[in-house]
């Protein structure tokens, strides 16, 4: 048997940088908006039928812009 540790921090306890790199690893992967793979690829489709390049995307937590 093999043991693991992980340490556990409280959220006041992280730096600056940590603080920020765990919000967006949060938006990232939040199961929460469930909508992020269906909106991805209608972005795709549209560029197949638009002549438009794609460089990039994200979403606005507040306002749902892309």
């Amino acid at each position: 048997m093999k043991t693991i540790e992980i340490n556990v921090y409280e959220y006041s306890e992280l730096s600056k940088e940590a603080k920020k790199a765990a919000y967006q690893n949060w938006l990232n992967d939040s199961p929460d908006y469930f909508w992020a793979d269906s909106n991805e690829k209608s972005l795709y489709k549209f560029a197949d039928i638009f002549p438009i390049k794609i460089n990039g995307f994200s979403y606005d937590s507040y306002s749902g812009n892309v």
